[in-house]
Formats: structure tokens, sequence, C-alpha cells
């Protein structure tokens, strides 16, 4: 199925691609809260622009999961290398 112009299957890519880098990034956040985060953060850049806009979601998600952990992106990450 797909949608002016738009392939169903590369926004599905676009998201699964986007939760990785995230639960990446937040490796302390458990991965269903991290698709939780980005899930309602799409909901809400859909409701505000009417575009699904994944990248503007995963923005909005990384930030807040930085919130929410209190951590910057990555920094468990890199302070674990």
């Amino acid at each position: 199925m797909t949608g002016k112009g738009r392939a169903v299957p590369d926004d599905a890519q676009a998201v699964a691609q986007a939760v990785a880098r995230l639960a990446e990034d937040f490796p302390q956040v458990p991965h269903d809260t991290v698709v939780s985060v980005f899930t309602d953060s799409y909901r809400v850049v859909v409701e505000a622009t009417g575009v699904p806009l994944v990248d503007k979601a995963a923005e909005l998600a990384l930030i807040r999961l930085e919130v929410r952990t209190g951590v910057a992106a990555g920094a468990a990450r890199k302070g674990s290398a």
C-alpha cells in the first residue's frame, strides 16, 4: 500500500532505523520505552504538521529521552567504551 508517492515500506524502514539509533543512544532505557516515546513523538509531529516526518519525530524523541533520563544522547554508550 502506498500513499502520495511515499512507499510504506520505506517509511517503516526509516522508523525502524530511527528507533534503533535511539536505542543505541539510550542503552539504559528499555526498548519498549524507546519505541513508546518515538511513537508518541511521531504522533505529535503528524498532528502538528500533517506530514509523517520521521526525522523530526526522532529529534523530538531524542529530546524527550534526554529529559527523561537526564543523560545526553550517546553519553552512556561513550562512557562505557
